[in-house]
């Protein structure tokens, strides 16, 4: 029993970590864009639709994720879940909490290759008369995207999963008594 608690504890800390990485990628991601910002020559025009309508759809839906993560993990600490076993309320709710919030992350992580495809076949050949620099095109933040993203799944799962075992462990351990 105690070796799950302290799994519960560590896992309270590594979704709130995890969240925090969302929250930056969200920040960050579109930094790597910035050269496709403002776009207005009309060979451009796919370039900047893709700029402006995609990737900033798709980076307000992942701040929109992060944002949610964040008010998962403080309902974590409102439930107390980093100092006691969850009794079956918290239990529901937090399950419930981190299931929805990795099938979110689930839903962006599925349109990230996507995005990489399409970023990757439009010609950035003009872009240089727009904004004075030659755009590399490169695939580090959906690299990014994928790993911290993943791992949040990976760490919102496991975390709902202890916390049940947590809860049920405790549970029969008092029926036994």
């Amino acid at each position: 029993m105690e070796k799950l608690f302290r799994i519960q504890k560590l896992f309270t800390v590594l979704f709130f970590l995890s969240a925090i990485c969302l929250f930056v990628l969200s920040l960050g991601f579109m930094t790597d864009f910035q050269a496709l910002f403002g776009l207005q020559l009309k060979p451009n025009r796919p370039v900047a639709e893709f700029h402006d309508m995609v990737l900033q759809g798709y980076n307000r839906t992942l701040f929109n994720l992060a944002i949610a993560a964040i008010l998962v993990g403080v309902a974590s600490l409102l439930l107390e879940l980093w100092k006691k076993v969850p009794d079956l309320f918290a239990t529901v709710i937090m399950v419930v909490l981190l299931f929805a919030v990795a099938v979110f992350a689930c839903s962006l992580l599925i349109k990230v290759p996507g995005l990489e495809e399409i970023h990757a076949s439009l010609d950035y050949s003009k872009v240089k008369f727009e904004g004075g620099i030659d755009y590399i095109p490169n695939n580090r933040m959906f690299t990014a995207a994928m790993i911290i993203q993943s791992i949040f799944v990976l760490v919102s799962v496991i975390y709902a999963v202890v916390i049940a075992l947590s809860h049920f462990t405790f549970v029969k351990s008092r029926r036994t008594k």
